[in-house]
């Protein structure tokens, strides 16, 4: 019988939710999706992060600031999680980027633009 008490057994729920996000980010990579389906995944997964970085993140860093060392089986600190999370996000910061900038591309073969007022 495993040792339920081994922090390996078990994932941290604030990086499985951004491997959730991420794959909605994978969707708006999607060449064979209309392209406002593609825009629309895009703005959920930029919604979701939001909301992520607001409660989540909010979150870890109130219990970093109250001492807290230990939150979840997984036995990670606020302070490591945090910090997962950054180059987690560092790494996806360029795919974000490029889905964007193709589908501004795309759209605008089709003769759709946006101007940023």
């Amino acid at each position: 019988m495993p040792d339920l008490t081994d922090s390996s057994l078990y994932l941290n729920r604030e990086l499985s939710w951004l491997k959730f996000n991420t794959r909605v980010l994978s969707q708006s990579m999607k060449k064979e999706l209309p392209l406002f389906e593609r825009l629309k995944f895009l703005a959920i997964y930029a919604t979701n992060l939001d909301e992520f970085y607001m409660i989540r993140v909010a979150g870890l860093k109130q219990l970093f600031s109250a001492g807290v060392i230990e939150t979840g089986a997984d036995q990670k600190t606020p302070l490591d999680q945090l910090r997962e999370i950054r180059s987690y996000l560092a790494s996806e910061k360029e795919v974000i980027q490029s889905s964007y900038e193709e589908i501004v591309k795309d759209l605008e073969k089709e003769n759709l633009f946006y101007y940023r007022v």
